[in-house]
């Protein structure tokens, strides 16, 4: 074996060598089988990702089916981010809006009200789009709740007013009923048929 051609295996193993603790990847040509690359992928999607992991933000899609809660409907954010094990996936939009924004219920169905130390003041909604599946809407980290006399609400209704912010003139203390919120936003949890679905894009 040449000099020369031990030089040449020593210089690609110390590329390969991870650099200061970090791991690098090192691309290996396939065969043309089409099972490795599906074996890649299979492997990349079975990974565990990072805790809190960004994730795009959506913007609203009109449609029939359902409306906005909000006048604005603004954007959907951290749908799909993970949040460590413990926490799993937060499967729900949290839409950053100030203290006080008025919200709509998105489709007809019963009213009824979630209090808890995580919600806080909650509302959820059950009804059915015109197709006959069976939504739920669920609102947390709210100021205050417009209940209806019997219990149902139509498409449009006002339902209640955001919050989750702190108390007037405090740093530290939220006001009640934001449960565990870090901040001003409407937090949505949307279900059709009972599979969490993101609200943004279901029209």
């Amino acid at each position: 074996m040449s000099m020369d051609f031990i030089k040449i295996l020593g210089d690609i193993i110390q590329e390969q060598r991870p650099q200061g603790g970090a791991r690098r990847s090192v691309n290996v040509p396939s065969s043309g089988g089409a099972g490795v690359n599906a074996g890649a992928s299979a492997a990349q999607s079975n990974s565990t990702p990072k805790a809190w992991s960004k994730v795009p933000e959506q913007s609203w899609k009109s449609g029939d089916k359902i409306d906005s809660p909000l006048k604005n409907p603004g954007k959907c954010t951290r749908w799909g981010e993970y949040r460590g094990t413990k926490r799993g996936y937060h499967n729900d939009c949290d839409i950053p809006v100030p203290v006080g924004t008025a919200i709509f219920a998105p489709h007809d169905g019963t009213f009824s009200e979630v209090d808890n130390s995580i919600c806080g003041n909650g509302i959820i909604i059950k009804g059915k789009d015109e197709n006959g599946n069976e939504l739920h809407s669920g609102f947390c980290h709210l100021r205050n709740r417009e209940v209806p006399s019997d219990g149902k609400v139509k498409k449009g209704d006002l339902i209640g007013f955001t919050g989750g912010g702190k108390k007037h003139g405090s740093n530290t203390e939220y006001e009640p009923g934001a449960g565990r919120s870090g901040g001003p936003h409407l937090h949505w949890k949307f279900k059709v048929n009972g599979k969490e679905v993101n609200p943004y894009t279901y029209n």
